[in-house]
């Protein structure tokens, strides 16, 4: 069974490998035809391949050509360039060089300039540093006779200052001996000391230097030479000045009763009765500041008393020119016993003005000398009391 089936098997094979053979020969040719064609067609292809060859040939060998043109420009150009290169280099190196010559002679005469400011400078410094040898030498020596006159200056200076210091003491001096003389008018070397002295400290002091004691003794001076104007600026600038605060109340009284004498004496002179109220303000000032000051009360009295002979108000003022005197007279002021001896004899109260001035005469000198000319006096001169009182008194 087997076996048949493997020989049917075997037929069915056979068979089918043959028509497969017959199929396989007629594609063939078909295909051997396709093939021709396509043979054909390639040929064809080939053909017009040949000629496209030869055309991109003819454009390929145009194009060489163009771009052997080009090549051949381009040498041309880079030859030209490099020409110009080498002829700039040259010039670079040809200017190099110049310029290297140039800065080589350059610099060798920079160095013979220098050379030559390095000779000239010597010489310069050299003669600069003789000039200045020269200039602090005389430097020195001026400085030296500097030194030298600064040293006299500071000794005339010294000289000076020790002098304006004694001056200054001896000022101060003179006034305390004025003020304990209760003015001292009469004290005839008081008088030429003063005079002295203002002389000097008008020479030797500026004005802005002026202390309390050097205004006073130029008002004290002028009143003694009858300058009353003059004196009655000057103790003005004595209250002014800054020391005068510091004063003791002894000397500011002073200075405004002297002050007070300086107006009452003008006002006599010019019959001027505003003078005489000024000077009344300035006793009152100097019995506020010192009310025990009897020379002050006795110039009080007296200027009153002169007011009223220019007002011819004596028995109206009466009182008060009394008080003033009484008060004066309480303080041991003689020159008050005197000044009430003219008071009453202008009153032409005789038996008062004798009392009055037998008392004066026995303890002021003052009223022995003033007793022969007083003006103030006359009602009494004819009456014999008078006389006798001369003569026991020796006037």
């Amino acid at each position: 069974m087997k076996n048949i089936f493997l020989a049917i098997l075997l037929v069915v094979c056979v068979a089918a490998y043959g028509q497969k053979e017959t199929i396989y020969t007629a594609k063939e040719v078909e295909q051997k035809l396709e093939n021709q064609k396509i043979g054909l067609k390639q040929e064809a292809q080939e053909d017009k391949v040949v000629v496209q060859d030869k055309r991109l040939d003819d454009k390929i060998e145009a194009q060489d050509k163009r771009i052997n043109e080009a090549q051949g420009h381009l040498s041309t150009f880079i030859s030209i360039i490099s020409i110009g290169s080498g002829l700039l280099l040259a010039a670079t190196v040809l200017g190099g060089y110049l310029i290297f010559r140039f800065n080589k002679k350059t610099i060798r005469k920079v160095k013979k300039e220098l050379k030559n400011l390095k000779t000239e400078t010597s010489e310069e410094v050299k003669t600069i540093k003789e000039n200045a040898d020269s200039t602090v030498k005389s430097a020195l020596l001026m400085v030296d006779t500097k030194i030298k006159e600064i040293e006299s200056l500071l000794e005339k200076a010294k000289i000076y200052v020790d002098s304006i210091q004694h001056l200054e003491s001896n000022a101060k001096n003179i006034v305390e001996t004025i003020i304990e003389n209760k003015d001292g008018s009469e004290n005839k070397e008081i008088k030429a000391e003063t005079k002295r002295t203002v002389e000097e400290i008008n020479e030797k002091l500026p004005v802005n230097r002026y202390t309390f004691y050097d205004w006073f003794l130029n008002g004290y001076n002028a009143s003694q030479k009858g300058l009353y104007e003059d004196a009655i600026f000057y103790f003005r600038k004595a209250t002014e000045s800054n020391n005068f605060k510091d004063e003791n109340n002894e000397n500011k009284a002073m200075t405004y009763n002297i002050w007070g004498n300086a107006l009452a004496e003008l006002a006599k002179i010019k019959n001027d009765e505003k003078l005489f109220e000024a000077s009344l303000e300035k006793y009152k000032k100097a019995t506020q500041i010192d009310e025990n000051d009897g020379p002050t009360y006795n110039n009080w009295g007296n200027a009153l008393l002169e007011r009223a002979k220019l007002r011819k108000s004596i028995e109206d003022d009466l009182s008060i020119i009394l008080e003033k005197f009484a008060k004066a007279c309480s303080l041991n002021e003689t020159v008050s016993l005197y000044n009430l001896a003219c008071l009453y004899s202008l009153l032409n109260k005789k038996e008062d003005a004798f009392e009055w001035l037998e008392r004066a005469l026995k303890i002021t000198p003052q009223a022995k000398e003033n007793v022969q000319n007083d003006p103030d006096l006359d009602n009494l001169r004819q009456d014999p009391r008078f006389k006798e009182l001369l003569n026991k008194y020796q006037c």
